[in-house]
């Protein structure tokens, strides 16, 4: 018997007879918000261009796009969470405010040496940490003069403390490794170019790209390929390279430090120790193992070795303020004005 939908019909239209019209109130009270809304991003975008952007020291934000929230305690506050700190709009729209960031330490502490005592070799190299985001770079070269002993017997690690970024943006680090082998003296003339080889190369591959797009870049095979090849070719005029063909450079390895894994972040490595009974090296986070120069002439068959690395972060106060051109945003009329 087929089924009478005359009931539900008469049902649903007196549904629809006797529905309420929405508050016009709440309506535009809705509508105030949003347009609000829409205006506080745009004022937050043009406050985050003026202070550089992903080269600020707020950093990225942490979407895709700058995400405008509100204070729970004030509707008429607005504010946005970068990833190194929090930029607050005042309630004209007019001003935008930091009251604090959080910076980047990257130390190298120390190295192990692997394989057998007798194959190990005085240790030398050059140290680039990468920050795509922002574009920068810092080169050290370690230690400060000649090389690294190599331990005996049973002894394999040095501690040392190699500040490599102070104070950096709150992003990705690429740490690239380079080992020199050669007489002492050979490795002093010529460390100081392999690193600004090792820069130039890091440098011409990300095309000066930064934000997300250099973020993305970095990730690529091709990327490091680039960096691998131009640093194995040399650059520079005729004594640069004939320093450089007196001693032999590793082919650079590199480490991502992921900037969500930094500092007190769940995802952040607990600090480790290291100890062999001589030397103990404390509170590394990230280690990158590097086929030593030696073993590229077949001079060696184990001359690895193991760098430990210690990133961290502090949060430095600020007051920063910037002045944002345009028309600001509309207010209550209830609230007064800011001077």
């Amino acid at each position: 018997m087929p089924r009478d939908f005359t009931d539900g019909r008469a049902l649903a239209a007196r549904r629809v007879f006797n529905r309420r019209a929405a508050d016009p109130l709440f309506q535009l009270a809705e509508t105030t918000r949003a347009l609000r809304f829409a205006a506080a991003r745009d004022a937050m975008n043009r406050a985050w261009t003026q202070l550089g952007g992903a080269r600020s020291p707020l950093g990225l934000p942490l979407h895709r796009q700058i995400k405008v929230e509100g204070s729970a305690d004030d509707p008429f506050e607005h504010c946005a969470v970068f990833r190194g700190g929090v930029l607050t709009l005042s309630d004209d729209g007019r001003y935008a405010t930091v009251d604090a960031i959080e910076e980047v330490d990257l130390t190298c502490v120390g190295v192990e040496w692997l394989g057998p005592a007798e194959t190990r070799r005085p240790l030398a190299g050059v140290i680039a940490a990468f920050g795509p985001a922002s574009g920068s770079i810092d080169v050290r070269c370690f230690p400060d003069q000649g090389a690294l002993a190599a331990p005996g017997d049973d002894a394999r690690l040095a501690a040392f403390e190699l500040p490599v970024v102070r104070g950096g943006r709150m992003q990705d680090y690429w740490v690239w490794v380079a080992l020199v082998d050669g007489d002492a003296a050979d490795v002093g003339r010529a460390i100081d170019g392999i690193g600004g080889r090792l820069r130039r190369a890091i440098l011409n591959a990300a095309e000066g790209a930064i934000g997300d797009l250099a973020e993305g870049l970095v990730q690529r095979r091709s990327f490091k390929d680039t960096v691998v090849e131009s640093v194995a070719a040399g650059e520079g005029g005729h004594d640069a390279r004939a320093e450089a063909g007196r001693v032999r450079v590793s082919a650079p390895v590199c480490l991502r430090v992921h900037w969500s894994a930094l500092g007190p972040r769940p995802a952040a490595p607990r600090p480790r120790r290291e100890s062999d009974g001589r030397a103990t090296i404390a509170g590394w986070t990230h280690r990158l193992t590097v086929s030593g120069a030696a073993g590229q002439t077949g001079q060696s068959g184990d001359d690895r070795c193991v760098l430990f690395l210690r990133a961290q972060t502090r949060v430095e106060r600020r007051n920063i303020e910037v002045k944002i051109p345009g028309p600001g945003l509309f207010r209550d009329s209830s609230r007064p004005a800011n001077e």
